[in-house]
């Protein structure tokens, strides 16, 4: 079973929102045990609806979780979200922007946890 990713950039943007991390409660959607690339183990993804505002502009996106317990050498901070997005053309490191979570699904919580 798929998930159509059609409409975001093949890439990530990542967000620090430390001293804050994202909990997903409901996830729009997890995909188990996805076998994505030869030789590494399967990994388990969760999305969630999300907006992010950058420069003004409101723009559709999705929050991509890769659960750290079926990607241990990822070793993504707890305070950094990766978001699907389309394309942002300017888009540079340390640029400021908001991020939203629809709430039905999850939201940001104060401390940082390891992993």
């Amino acid at each position: 079973m798929g998930f159509d990713l059609g409409d975001v950039h093949n890439g990530t943007v990542n967000v620090d929102v430390a001293p804050y991390r994202l909990v997903l409660t409901h996830p729009l959607r997890t995909l188990e045990r996805v076998e994505w690339l030869a030789g590494y183990p399967a990994e388990t993804f969760s999305f969630a609806s999300a907006w992010l505002v950058w420069r003004r502009l409101r723009v559709p996106a999705m929050v991509y979780h890769p659960h750290p317990e079926t990607k241990p050498e990822h070793g993504q901070q707890a305070g950094v979200v990766e978001l699907l997005a389309p394309w942002l053309s300017g888009l540079l490191v340390g640029d400021e922007m908001e991020v939203w979570v629809d709430p039905a699904q999850g939201g940001f919580v104060a401390g940082v946890s390891a992993g």
